[in-house]
């Protein structure tokens, strides 16, 4: 079938073409929900919507949990993600102070490329370039950006790049040369801003595509069925047996 968008008419269809592909697996389970609640099935849901991007993501976070040695947190509710919090007038708030939870979501973007256009081959590289630059704008400098991107480290080259190209306009502009210039003049935010967007998208993007180069296809689907083997796994799948 055509895969548009990677979306699927129903729940029922998305696993029918999963069972049909090189990720089937008897312990392989799909929630309704469209968040992992820790009970051994996975979400498979974009905004109501079975999606093989969002079935082929969590089975990424299987495959990096288990990598890592904590394949137990799996069990959890959301995979037991968060961040330190600090309370602020009463109200809590997140505040990382390394970007390790970004990092972990870089390797589990690039995992899902391997899924997606190795495993499964839904699409060409040209395809695959497109998911390396959203997913990189997605967690670092999008509304959705993770929490902890604002500990990715500014590059001073580009910000000395950027003072010089403000200071050039602003002199044109004290020599009389222009009118002052205005942001959509000049199509230049604050050079602080402007750059420090570029640096953590250029941060994500180095990482995402070097964990990607350091994988394989043939890797990445062995660790998966290994991790599926889990009694997390093996035990939803029992109970849904048993229900049906």
């Amino acid at each position: 079938m055509e895969l548009k968008g990677y979306e699927f008419p129903s729940l029922d269809r998305l696993a029918e073409y999963l069972s049909a592909s090189p990720l089937a697996h008897r312990n392989l389970r799909l929630s309704k929900s469209g968040t992992y609640v820790g009970d051994g099935r996975l979400a498979a849901k974009y905004a109501l919507i079975p999606n093989l991007h969002a079935i082929t993501h969590e089975i990424a976070h299987v495959i990096d949990f288990y990598r890592c040695g904590a394949i137990e947190r799996c069990g959890v509710l959301g995979f037991g993600m968060g961040y330190p919090e600090v309370e602020v007038l009463g109200q809590r708030f997140p505040q990382p102070e390394t970007t390790r939870a970004l990092r972990r979501e870089l390797r589990v973007f690039a995992i899902q490329a391997h899924l997606l256009f190795g495993v499964l081959e839904v699409s060409g590289l040209d395809e695959l370039h497109g998911f390396f630059e959203d997913s990189a704008h997605t967690l670092a400098t999008s509304a959705y950006a993770m929490e902890d991107v604002f500990a990715v480290p500014r590059r001073r080259g580009i910000t000395r790049k950027a003072r010089a190209d403000h200071d050039r306009v602003n002199g044109r502009y004290q020599r009389g040369e222009i009118d002052y210039p205005t942001y959509s003049d000049t199509g230049l935010l604050s050079y602080c801003v402007r750059t420090y967007e570029r640096d953590r998208f250029e941060y994500a993007l180095k990482y995402l595509v070097r964990d990607y180069q350091n994988d394989t296809p043939e890797r990445v689907l062995a660790d998966y069925r290994a991790a599926m083997e889990h009694s997390i796994f093996e035990e939803a799948a029992i109970k849904e047996e048993k229900a049906a």
